[in-house]
């Protein structure tokens, strides 16, 4: 038991070589790139449900409208995907 611990303090404390800290550094790259694109994927569709909301609202205040559009209803494929 003390000859792992023993090991894994060994590997801990030596320094990395440049090889091993770039293939970490790119990794947590990636991973952030991903996060990043998820993120705006998420945003850019929550804009497109709002600002289809918006037009139509306005849409039924207009002075003519008698039947007003039911906005979540219509906006619903933008807004749930």
């Amino acid at each position: 038991m003390s000859d792992r611990i023993d090991d894994l303090a060994k590997t801990v404390a030596q320094r990395p070589t440049r090889r091993s800290a770039l293939l970490g550094v790119g990794a947590l790259a990636l991973g952030s790139l991903g996060i990043l694109s998820v993120s705006q994927r998420t945003a850019a569709r929550d804009s497109e449900c709002r600002q289809c909301k918006r037009t139509c609202r306005r849409n039924n205040r207009k002075p003519g409208k008698k039947n007003p559009t039911n906005c979540a209803r219509r906006c619903r494929d933008r807004c749930n995907t």
